[in-house]
């Protein structure tokens, strides 16, 4: 279930980095506004059913070639080293299920803001030294993200990332 409450652009000005983009959508944008939520909801959905899948590469198809992010310590990292990060998490996942909600729809020039959250829980196993460590976990994650209209339909440009936390639990 999607639940959305569309945000002041102002209000996202003084939370977000400096884009290109600007923060304010014209005035008639409110039919289409929910079309695109209604898009980005979607591919949300694609995103989630790749990751399940163990699909890399479906998961990157969503990021244009440009991609960063900003974890909450500030650090960046780019499209690359997004990619390994999956592909690192997925080395560990046996099973893995999660759900998201979007909590905040903005629809900008060329683009929107989207406040995603996500819960994810499964089960894994972590080589360490000589041991196998096997597992469940469950993750929180929350994220601003920017969508843009390229040539290939939305993609995601940047994310900010509010909160990523992972609880394991041995077993």
């Amino acid at each position: 279930m999607t639940s959305s409450r569309f945000l002041p652009a102002a209000l996202l000005a003084c939370a977000l980095p400096a884009c290109t983009l600007p923060l304010s959508a014209p005035a008639s944008a409110a039919p289409s506004a929910m079309q695109t939520h209604s898009t980005i909801h979607g591919l949300y959905e694609q995103i989630n059913a790749a990751f399940q899948r163990r699909d890399v590469g479906g998961v990157m198809a969503y990021f244009t070639p440009d991609y960063t992010a900003t974890d909450p310590n500030g650090d960046r990292l780019s499209r690359d080293q997004t990619r390994r990060r999956y592909q690192d998490q997925l080395g560990q996942i046996k099973t893995i299920q999660g759900r998201f909600t979007i909590q905040r729809f903005v629809p900008v020039a060329n683009g929107a803001w989207a406040e995603m959250q996500m819960h994810t829980a499964g089960t894994g196993e972590k080589r360490i030294l000589f041991a196998h460590v096997r597992g469940t976990f469950t993750n929180d994650f929350h994220s601003r993200d920017l969508w843009v209209k390229t040539p290939q339909g939305w993609r995601l440009k940047y994310r900010q990332i509010l909160q990523d936390d992972t609880r394991t639990h041995r077993g």
